[in-house]
């Protein structure tokens, strides 16, 4: 790691480019290549076709390419442009083709997290499906361009790709419509300010990085990054916002209040019910347009209490001294750092009602009144709710944490469940009951602190002091020995887990898509463990006694697969692992090799494991003595 690297992981200078690089940017893998086609030129493309390309576009596996390879050559034409900073980006008209019928070509900025491989499908579906040619390309620092991810370069990019329009393919202003998602729209609004295109499109916005991260945030502050708030006034062309109303990564409230701040007459918005961030595509027809009401509903997405109505349009508590130091990681302690990086803690989807030493875990009902305020969680049957057992337990930092046991008729194992990010227990409560009715276990699971109807604040340190807590409860409350309890963690779940599995002897131990550290998520490079790392999963690892699953997707796009395989190489006592051939982070469970694979994990090899660890104490104390540092490095070994 590098001086620089250090800088921005302290985001130190505090400049707002620096933030927003680490706040914002997660480029993928590159999951195609651009190769200069033997002896040809740059050339120009017509309007409903494609001529010979420079390039020559190759994808990978990862991209998932759902067209054939004539396809690709017909309709995609890719080739390499510079910015005005200096970077290289990759470029990508589609054709519609045959499909084309509108005047309008489509100037696309996709969201984070994704390059022109992944989405290259996509905008082929798209230009056939609205008859217009789309114009893409890849930020600075993604896929095939070069230079880093920062502020100033998103700018910098699409200006370049603007200009690529206007000259490579003849057209003019008015027969181009910019559309924005996520990320992307805050390099199209930018854009907009200075161009008249025919139109915009924005999807799933935002109003500023600070009201992301500060959604009580009042003010813009000079330091604030993507300020697409102080921007929308200055749009003069036509715009559309879309916006999902259960969005998890950027409040609804957002698309909001860009609506109310459009010059008038504004088009009428399209607010889709149910959808998430990153799903609306798959709404074709479930949408409601809230029209001029649009800005009384802005107060029913507030995610804690009525003060919070504003905190998108300008209300609400303004940023204190300790949110401005939270911002820039200073003091910069790890649990700071982490806090920032790792905890998304969603609206509660869920209420503990009736007597607080015995109370009844009641998923939260939609808003009748308007159901697309309705959290993501289903509701439970009566037959659910009754196999479930809820109660709050305090822990020794201070925090209260909500507590469920789920009940299964033919019980052969218990399990310690500790969910993974941007969830509650309400939100898993469906998939926990199904998963102890199919793998004939009870469920134990817990919201960490911040999370939920959890009190205290999400940090490391607390992930901790929950589990132990967790612990303590199953061994007490319940009366299970610790060779009665499997211990599963998903995601950063595997963070107390490991934690926990280094200072107990649980009957076995699943690790769902864990990570090596903190620092090795932001910085995949890291080759040592820093003093001020957070989540060291890997320095931990080799401390655990028990048998240990671990399980990865190898399209993992938020924690590599390449974590998951580090952990498994460290693990002193591994079986098998799990590598789910094209699962990424969220979708594991819907391969069916996920649960045979936990099925024998928990009723074939931990039975004998654990059997064979049994005979040996048998026969260390038939010797006359306890057992030796030999017997127990023998039954602690690799398995053969």
């Amino acid at each position: 790691m590098s001086c620089a690297d250090l800088c921005c992981l302290f985001c130190w200078p505090p400049l707002p480019s620096r933030i927003a690089a680490k706040l914002a940017f997660l480029p993928p893998e590159p999951t195609y290549s651009l190769v200069a086609s033997a002896g040809a030129t740059a050339s120009a493309a017509d309007r409903h076709g494609v001529a010979s390309p420079a390039f020559q576009l190759h994808l990978s596996d990862r991209a998932e390419f759902q067209f054939s390879n004539e396809d690709k050559s017909r309709f995609l034409d890719a080739f390499l442009a510079t910015t005005a900073n200096g970077s290289t980006i990759a470029c990508m008209m589609v054709s519609a083709g045959a499909h084309a019928r509108s005047k309008y070509t489509l100037l696309f900025s996709h969201g984070n997290a994704v390059d022109l491989g992944q989405i290259s499908s996509f905008l082929i579906g798209l230009a056939r499906r609205i008859n217009m040619n789309v114009f893409s390309y890849d930020y600075s620092g993604y896929g095939a361009s070069t230079g880093r991810p920062l502020e100033k370069n998103l700018y910098a990019d699409i200006d370049c790709a603007w200009q690529q329009l206007i000259g490579r393919y003849n057209l003019s202003p008015g027969e181009i419509v910019l559309y924005g998602q996520s990320i992307g729209t805050v390099p199209t609004m930018d854009l907009a300010t200075r161009v008249n295109p025919a139109g915009i499109v924005l999807h799933s916005p935002l109003l500023s990085g600070l009201r992301v991260a500060f959604p009580d945030t009042s003010r813009t502050w000079f330091f604030d990054a993507f300020p697409n708030i102080e921007k929308a006034p200055r749009i003069r062309s036509p715009c559309l916002i879309i916006h999902g109303t259960e969005d998890e990564v950027i409040d609804f409230a957002h698309g909001l209040a860009l609506h109310e701040r459009l010059p008038q007459p504004a088009v009428e918005p399209l607010w889709i019910e149910g959808a998430g961030h990153n799903d609306i595509e798959l709404f074709p027809h479930r949408q409601r347009h809230h029209g001029a009401a649009a800005s009384a509903a802005a107060g029913q997405y507030a995610p804690h209490d009525d003060e919070g109505a504003g905190r998108a349009r300008g209300g609400g508590a303004s940023m204190t001294c300790r949110d401005l130091c939270r911002l820039f990681c200073w003091p910069p302690f790890p649990s700071r750092i982490a806090a920032k990086l790792a905890f998304l803690p969603p609206r509660p989807t869920y209420s503990l009602v009736g007597d607080m030493h015995s109370p009844r875990f009641q998923i939260n009902p939609p808003d009748m009144e308007d159901p697309a305020a309705a959290p993501p969680a289903m509701q439970l049957t009566e037959d659910e709710a009754d196999c479930l057992e809820a109660f709050t337990a305090n822990t020794a930092r201070g925090s209260t944490i909500a507590c469920v046991l789920i009940r299964t008729k033919r019980i052969k194992v218990h399990s310690a469940f500790s969910h993974g990010n941007a969830v509650d227990l309400g939100q898993m409560s469906g998939f926990l009951i199904d998963l102890g009715r199919k793998l004939n276990m009870n469920v134990f699971s817990y919201d960490y602190s911040g999370y939920g109807a959890s009190t205290g604040r999400p940090l490391e340190k607390n992930l901790y002091a929950d589990i132990d807590c967790a612990w303590q409860q199953l061994i007490g409350r319940y009366n299970l020995s610790p060779r009665e309890i499997v211990l599963y963690g998903q995601s950063i779940g595997t963070v107390p887990t490991v934690d926990l599995a280094t200072r107990v002897n649980p009957a076995g131990i699943v690790l769902h898509s864990p990570l090596l550290s903190g620092l090795r998520v932001a910085f995949p490079d890291t080759s040592r463990t820093w003093f001020f790392d957070a989540f060291p999963n890997i320095e931990k690892a080799p401390r655990i006694h028990s048998p240990c699953l671990v399980i990865h997707g190898t399209e993992d796009e938020v924690i590599n697969i390449a974590h998951g395989l580090a952990i498994y190489e460290r693990l002193p006592r591994p079986v098998d692992p799990l590598w789910v051939e094209g699962a990424g982070h969220n979708d594991i469970e819907l391969f069916p090799q996920y649960l045979l694979r936990l099925r024998s994990f928990l009723y074939d090899e931990l039975e004998a494991m654990n059997a064979s660890i049994g005979a040996d104490a048998d026969r260390a104390v038939a010797g006359g003595g306890s057992t030796s540092t030999t017997a127990r490095d023998k039954v602690r070994g690799d398995q053969s």
